[in-house]
């Protein structure tokens, strides 16, 4: 990186792979898809390292409920 922005938010997994790869001190923002899959993170809960952010990726979630539903 030539410059050191405060902060990046991003988005698609090729990018958020490059700056990953291209810092780990500036904090990044990501909306990906399945960051599990693409190896940025080891858990969803805790992403850990410098980066964090909103997935699209649902396929863990039963979306046939209803909040309050058993």
């Amino acid at each position: 990186m030539t410059s050191s922005p405060d902060l990046i938010v991003t988005g698609t997994n090729p990018v958020v792979i490059a700056f990953k790869a291209a810092t780990s001190t500036i904090p990044i923002v990501a909306f990906m898809l399945d960051p599990l899959k693409a190896g940025l993170v080891t858990k969803l809960a805790k992403p850990g390292g410098n980066l964090t952010g909103i997935t699209l990726d649902c396929r863990d979630r039963d979306l046939g409920k209803a909040p309050g539903d058993n």
